[in-house]
C-alpha cells in the first residue's frame, strides 16, 4: 500500500463487478478493466468490499468467482449495507453505465478529498 490512509469501496456483485446476465445466472463474465483497476486501486490504499443482495445459494458462487479471478475484496456483504466511503452499484439512480476506468478516475478524485480531510 502506498498511502497511509484507506478508502473503503463498498461494490455490487452483478451488473457492477460482473456483466449482468439473467440472475441467477452462474456463469460469469468481468466488467471490462474491472479486475485492473481494482488491483491498481488496492495498491494505493483502496480497501474493497463486496456488497450484494445476493440469496443464500447464490452467494458461494460469486465469492467463488472473485477468488478465482484473484480480485482483492477483504470483506463479503450479503443483505445488509456495508460501511463504505464509496458505494459502486449499477442500480444507483444516477449511474447510466459502469465504466470502470471512469470509476478508477473518480475514485482517484476522492482520495484525495478523502486523506486531506483526515490530515
Amino acid at each position: 500500500m502506498e498511502t497511509g490512509y484507506d478508502m473503503i469501496v463498498a461494490v455490487d456483485f452483478d451488473g457492477t463487478l460482473v456483466e449482468q446476465v439473467d440472475y441467477p445466472c452462474l456463469q460469469y463474465k468481468l466488467k471490462p478493466n474491472a479486475k485492473e483497476v481494482i488491483l491498481r486501486l488496492s495498491k494505493k490504499g483502496f480497501i474493497f468490499r463486496l456488497n450484494t443482495a445476493r440469496t443464500t445459494w447464490y452467494r458461494l458462487p460469486a465469492i467463488l468467482f472473485i477468488w478465482k479471478n484473484k480480485l482483492p475484496i477483504e470483506t463479503f456483504l450479503f443483505n445488509q449495507k456495508a460501511i463504505a466511503d464509496i458505494y459502486i452499484d449499477d442500480r444507483n439512480i444516477f449511474c447510466k453505465e459502469i465504466d470502470w476506468l471512469k470509476i478508477e478516475k473518480e475514485l482517484k478524485e476522492r482520495q484525495h478529498v478523502h486523506s486531506n480531510k483526515k490530515n
